[in-house]
């Protein structure tokens, strides 16, 4: 019995290289800051290889960096959901401070038509002696401050006339528009494009790359 014992191969185990892919990912995005796809492929692998090796009742090897690799990328990913959250909150104060720029513009235009009988001002320049701080001729996220940030259309023939724009479109792709109703709105020119756009810089562009703060 010793010698049939002895002369019984031993099952050949492999290494369950799914899991050995999942840890390798994770190590390089914190290493080499790679895109968020890798993380995402390296979670799922991560997953696919720990079933595996579940299923294989021990022909599979290779658990350790199969969980190693799935706990990684989770970090990871909470980690890049924290960041993206702070950033877009940080974005919509910038776009609120915009609007309120906007609101003091158009009352100081209403303030100097009046004092101009029904002329309406040609640029901002025009209006800072209505403004309490040269600052609100700024956009926040205009990072010149000698650059125009707003044009003035003065378009008052109806309520859905333009009085005011951005010269730019900073607010995650898009700008605001004041009314003449008094009305200011968030307009993109593009809607499903930006979105594409932004959704495709997050996913395949490194980490190193991305201004989250403007996307």
């Amino acid at each position: 019995m010793n010698a049939s014992a002895e002369g019984t191969p031993r099952p050949k185990r492999e290494v369950e290289w799914l899991g050995v892919v999942s840890l390798t990912l994770g190590l390089l995005r914190f290493a080499l800051q790679l895109p968020l796809v890798g993380t995402i492929i390296g979670f799922v692998s991560g997953i696919v290889a720990l079933v595996r090796i579940k299923k294989s009742r021990g022909a599979l090897v290779g658990k350790v960096p199969a969980v190693s690799g799935v706990i990684l990328a989770f970090l990871i990913l909470v980690r890049f959901s924290l960041v993206l959250t702070v950033s877009s909150a940080r974005e919509s104060a910038r776009r609120a401070t915009c609007v309120a720029n906007e609101q003091k513009m158009f009352r100081a235009i209403q303030l100097y038509a009046d004092e101009h009988d029904g002329k309406y001002p040609n640029s901002p320049n025009e209006l800072r002696a209505y403004l309490t701080r040269e600052y609100d001729l700024v956009c926040p996220m205009e990072p010149d401050i000698k650059k125009d940030s707003y044009i003035l259309v003065c378009d008052t023939n109806s309520p859905n006339g333009v009085m005011i724009r951005e010269s730019g479109n900073r607010h995650f792709g898009g700008s605001n528009v004041a009314y003449a109703d008094g009305r200011i709105v968030w307009e993109s020119a593009h809607p499903t494009h930006d979105r594409v756009v932004r959704y495709f810089r997050l996913l395949f562009l490194p980490e190193c790359l991305l201004d989250l703060a403007g996307d």
